[in-house]
């Protein structure tokens, strides 16, 4: 029988529409990694999907900012630590695994 996961790994914001794409990608690079990831059917903004994330108990939220993507980036908050930090959408999979691997 498969183990099951008590809790979300990471929550991908949907601030727009037109970011749906990104959303996508980054959920899928997450999900090969073997993590429980959600996306929400309709975009919002930060505050309401962080309010989301933390009801489905989600351990990270990765928020696609505009001026992040423009860089090639994105933020990824630790939602029990409060902590954010900006790092690079090809490496976003790693950095959330090994932070849930130290855990």
């Amino acid at each position: 029988m498969p183990e099951l996961k008590p809790f979300v790994d990471v929550f991908v914001t949907l601030p727009r529409a037109e970011l749906r794409k990104n959303a996508e990608e980054i959920s899928n690079q997450l999900r090969e990694k073997g993590l429980c990831v959600i996306t929400p059917l309709e975009v919002g903004g930060f505050g309401a999907q962080l309010k989301q994330a933390s009801k489905h108990k989600a351990a990270f939220a990765v928020l696609l900012g505009d001026a992040e993507l423009k860089d090639g980036k994105v933020v990824v908050k630790d939602m029990a630590k409060g902590e954010q930090v900006t790092v690079e959408l090809g490496k976003v999979a790693e950095y959330v695994k090994s932070k849930i691997a130290a855990v």
